[in-house]
């Protein structure tokens, strides 16, 4: 479950930031009243953070992702969501055992008009 959170990002959501001072950033200045527009799930495929980043590795460990964010900005609803997803797939899988994609993952089209993150349509055989 952790993996498919780190590596598909389940919001679309854009926030964005106003500096309040002068700063430099990975050799970018930014000036105060600037707007910052930071995309926190590029953090999970940090290839400092995560080895081979871009692959879904359903055996990683440690996997300190920040599907939910982190700290005093950590979603609340984040363990609540982990056991919904978790038990949605252990369902799905226990009642349908064979089930496969019907097309290649690649042509799955993603729905990119809300702010929750999910494929379009998902085509799928058992």
């Amino acid at each position: 479950m952790e993996e498919l959170l780190r590596f598909v990002p389940l919001m679309n959501a854009i926030n964005i930031l106003v500096a309040t001072e002068d700063f430099t950033l990975h050799g970018q200045e930014i000036r105060a009243g600037d707007a910052v527009v930071p995309v926190p799930a590029s953090a999970n495929r940090d290839p400092e953070q995560f080895a081979d980043a871009d692959r879904l590795d359903l055996t990683r460990t440690p996997n300190a992702h920040i599907a939910f964010g982190h700290g005093p900005h950590s979603c609340m609803g984040g363990h609540l969501t982990r056991l919904q997803l978790a038990t949605a797939i252990q369902v799905l899988l226990e009642r349908l055992p064979g089930i496969e994609l019907a097309v290649p993952a690649e042509t799955i089209p993603w729905d990119e008009s809300t702010p929750l993150r999910a494929p379009a349509v998902l085509p799928v055989r058992w």
